[in-house]
């Protein structure tokens, strides 16, 4: 009988599954920050969606948004109907593939996993999970996902009930969700990959003017904003709260800000590396302006666990004017750095 855990390291961001699943992958090998550094720069918003207003910009090539997938993993897939057609064991799939050390993402019905908030409720709920763990003596996996206090952590469940969990779920996307993905972290990423200071400029100059960037031509849609734009969404789910009562303001206030959040502390590391790279390079006075930001978001999120409590309207108010103090201070700041990052860029001169 085997016992195995894979590995995961604390994600930078927790804000959203499928980046933190990546993100705690990708910590177990210290090469891939180079890859992180030069993403995870991008934001989008999908106009009039309260529920997700704000995520990372990084599709994969199909332009799936919420990809856990990156050029760092070796991976496979299988659908629900492939195991459905071949009548495949589903508690032999997942435990050989976990004893040979795949992480499993997938999407299941939260109804089944333990501790989760609708599992609490007893009701059907679609959404992500990541297996890294199998104990065969007692047939548990070890899963990684939200408990109901919108905490991130590893419990575990028994193969039967996470089959359960898969079975019978119902997709939102079915292109995207009915997938099972098999996947290992590569110890090299396969190809040259050189920290790219102009390249990142040129991410920055993108998020700072609010621009799009097309990765495939399934990316034309105009009912996106993309880069500091997204504050302006934030903005209307705070006046959409108000005006609609919003109850689910963990979704449409919170979880939103805190990503934010977590968008400048990414800038902090990536500025942190960049300076490891360019030693000539100092750029301690903009980790202090970053550190500023992300401190007044941090205020920000406390603002909407104040409304979530109290549905105070006068906290609306409060929070707006805090929402756009702090785009306008971001985009300032980002003008100084990007302007000072190109000019160091090999003495090229060019200021963009």
């Amino acid at each position: 009988m085997q016992s195995i855990q894979l590995p995961l390291k604390p994600p930078l961001t927790r804000a959203y599954l499928h980046n933190a699943y990546q993100l705690s992958i990708l910590g177990n090998n210290n090469e891939t920050q180079e890859w992180v550094f030069m993403n995870y720069i991008q934001l989008i918003s999908q106009i009039g969606n309260h529920k997700n207003p704000v995520t990372f910009y990084l599709p994969d090539n199909t332009s799936n948004e919420y990809s856990i997938l990156t050029p760092w993993f070796d991976y496979s897939a299988i659908t629900r109907d492939f195991i459905k057609h071949l009548n495949l064991n589903f508690g032999d799939l997942i435990r050989n593939a976990i004893l040979h050390k795949n992480y499993v993402f997938l999407y299941v019905n939260e109804k089944y996993i333990p501790e989760t908030a609708w599992n609490t409720k007893g009701m059907d709920y679609n959404y992500q999970i990541l297996l890294h763990g199998y104990d065969e003596t007692t047939n548990k996996v070890s899963i990684f996902t939200y408990d109901s206090n919108r905490r991130l952590n590893t419990r575990t469940i028994h193969i039967t009930e996470l089959e359960k969990s898969y079975f019978d779920n119902n997709y939102k996307d079915e292109k995207n969700e009915n997938k099972i993905f098999f996947i290992k972290l590569r110890d090299k990423i396969g190809f040259d990959l050189n920290f790219n200071l102009e390249y990142i400029i040129a991410q920055l100059v993108h998020y700072r003017d609010e621009k799009s960037i097309m990765y495939s031509v399934l990316d034309q849609n105009s009912n996106y904003r993309y880069g500091l734009a997204v504050y302006e969404s934030v903005i209307e789910n705070f006046t959409y709260a108000l005006k609609e009562h919003d109850k689910e303001v963990r979704y449409t206030l919170i979880t939103p800000i805190h990503l934010l959040m977590e968008h400048k502390k990414i800038m902090l590391g990536r500025l942190r590396y960049i300076e490891e790279q360019h030693p000539n390079l100092d750029l301690s006075s903009y980790i202090s302006e970053f550190s500023d930001l992300k401190d007044s978001l941090l205020i920000l999120r406390n603002y909407a666990l104040k409304y979530e409590m109290t549905y105070n309207p006068r906290i609306i108010d409060k929070s707006i004017a805090a929402i756009k103090d702090i785009k306008d201070r971001e985009k300032n700041l980002l003008t100084l750095l990007i302007n000072d990052l190109s000019e160091s860029n090999i003495k090229k001169g060019r200021v963009i």
